[in-house]
């Protein structure tokens, strides 16, 4: 007995002994004891809190397990497990329908499935790897997650409740569509050891609005941050394959801007040539862009979707134009390119139903010649001005 508290172990080895069953009046906090009977309580044995009405329980440094079940239908809202415990069993907080905290600080510790089954309110946690998801933490606003490895595909996508996420140093890739949808997320940390972002990690993520990211990031897949709330986007002095500049990142070796946002503004002092597949893909606040004359390509989906993008000025030194660079803008009404222009892609002003025509720098020759794909005017655009008159569609 303790404080009133009534504990029941059973031997387990030499001083060793799992608790089986927690007696105790209705509190705000319960401490366990380490030892009880002469023994070290080494494990907390299945169904020993059910019905336990305690805000929170202490769990002592002794203790290496968590059995299936252990806290089953308790009515604790905080819990904090150890770093000496090696082993969480499965259910082992289910039903837990109270619980709104949670921390693990054992980033290796081997979690069974569905411990925090059917516990809908957790708001807060702090854990390993391997439970990181939505389907563990549905409701959860607050995320810190530890331990080595990957965030897997789609593992918070739609979950409308996240605001901040803490991404530990040892996560090191964050799959595709992770974070997708998450429309109330506010805030990433980033750590150093971060190596992969892959595409549509943070896409449609509206209310984020800056984001650094760390000197360790490798490789940034296409349209990892694409309709983004992103004001300020940014990448860590000392990284090897990326810079930041005007709010653009833009991998260094090969000039090709990967990915800016509405506020960003195209560098022309030649450190970028390429704007990359989905680089700007819905960018809603751009109304205009200006593309440098240093620029030699527009990606696929380059600026796709920018519903707010009205106007597009690409100037003399842009050759190639890649499939749908301007799909779905629809408000885009004027459109100038350069007689420097080699190619034209598929679908490039597909669904930008405010644009009817575009001017053309170079002679209707030139226009004539220029190597187009066949469905590159599957929009509505009837007339091309060129610098010597006009051609009807």
């Amino acid at each position: 007995m303790r404080d009133g508290a009534m504990f029941k172990v059973k031997s387990k080895h030499d001083r060793f002994c799992v608790l089986k069953r927690v007696r105790a009046a209705a509190c705000d906090c319960l401490e366990l004891p380490k030892y009880c009977d002469g023994m070290y309580i080494e494990e907390i044995g299945s169904g020993a809190f059910k019905g336990g009405a305690f805000k929170t329980v202490i769990i002592p440094d002794s203790v290496k397990r968590l059995a299936p079940k252990a806290f089953c239908g308790s009515d604790i809202e905080y819990i904090v497990v150890p770093e000496t415990v090696e082993f969480i069993g499965k259910a082992a907080f289910r039903d837990c329908v109270n619980l709104r905290s949670v921390v693990i600080k054992n980033a290796n510790v081997v979690i069974q499935p569905k411990i925090f089954d059917r516990c809908y309110h957790i708001a807060q946690a702090d854990v390993p790897i391997s439970v990181a998801s939505k389907a563990a933490f549905p409701r959860i606003a607050e995320l810190t997650v530890s331990g080595a490895g990957r965030i897997e595909k789609s593992a918070f996508e739609d979950c409308k409740s996240l605001k901040r996420v803490t991404l530990g140093g040892g996560i090191t890739e964050i799959g595709e569509s992770a974070f997708d949808c998450c429309d109330a997320l506010e805030e990433v940390v980033f750590a150093d050891g971060l190596r992969r972002i892959e595409s549509d990690a943070f896409a449609y993520c509206t209310a984020l609005g800056a984001v650094e990211l760390p000197e360790t990031v490798e490789e940034i897949c296409a349209g990892a941050f694409c309709d983004s709330g992103i004001k300020t986007l940014s990448v860590a002095a000392g990284n090897k394959v990326y810079h930041s500049a005007d709010n653009c990142v833009i991998r260094t070796a090969d000039k090709r801007l990967v990915a800016g946002c509405s506020y960003s503004v195209i560098p022309n002092d030649g450190s970028v040539t390429t704007i990359g597949e989905r680089a700007f893909e819905s960018c809603d606040e751009m109304t205009a862009v200006e593309i440098p004359d240093r620029i030699t390509e527009l990606c696929a989906n380059a600026f796709a979707w920018c519903d707010g993008l009205i106007e597009a000025d690409l100037h003399e030194g842009v050759e190639r134009i890649g499939d749908w660079a301007f799909e779905e803008c629809a408000a885009l009404e004027t459109v100038i390119l350069p007689a420097s222009l080699a190619y034209l892609g598929l679908g490039v002003f597909d669904g930008c139903e405010n644009l009817s025509e575009v001017c053309y720098n170079g002679t209707r020759a030139q226009w004539e010649s220029l190597d187009k794909d066949a469905y590159w005017n599957s929009a509505l655009i009837e007339t091309v001005h060129c610098s010597d008159g006009d051609i009807k569609l």
